[in-house]
């Protein structure tokens, strides 16, 4: 039976990092558990930019343009997954092909593709 003990939480992105150590196999497992209510309010949020006029553009001068917010949660998720680091500029084509699929339409800020 796991006993979880938390090593840390981080208020800013809703991750909580467990820790659990099993005597019978010598294992230890670290897990990473996400606060749905963050990632809800980032999809939120992003759905409201969408839908807010601006196109995207957060200048006056239309200088500007914001494209996406990417929760941690799903930055964690295709990390783990599928191996997409979003801080490596070589995986821009990975991100760009999500970010304008229908499955991940609400991490977009700005309508149309990118």
């Amino acid at each position: 039976m796991a006993n979880w003990r938390l090593i840390d939480r981080d208020a800013l992105s809703g991750a909580s990092t467990w820790h659990s150590y099993d005597p019978l196999t010598d294992e230890t497992t670290i897990r990473t558990d996400f606060d749905e209510h963050n990632l809800d309010a980032v999809l939120d949020a992003n759905k409201a930019a969408q839908n807010d006029g601006t196109n995207g553009y957060i200048s006056r001068e239309r200088e500007f343009k914001r494209v996406a917010e990417i929760p941690v949660a799903i930055q964690h998720k295709w990390l783990v997954e599928e191996g997409i680091d979003i801080n490596d500029k070589n995986a821009w084509p990975q991100i760009r092909r999500k970010l304008n699929s229908s499955e991940y339409l609400w991490l977009r800020t700005s309508p149309g593709m990118i």
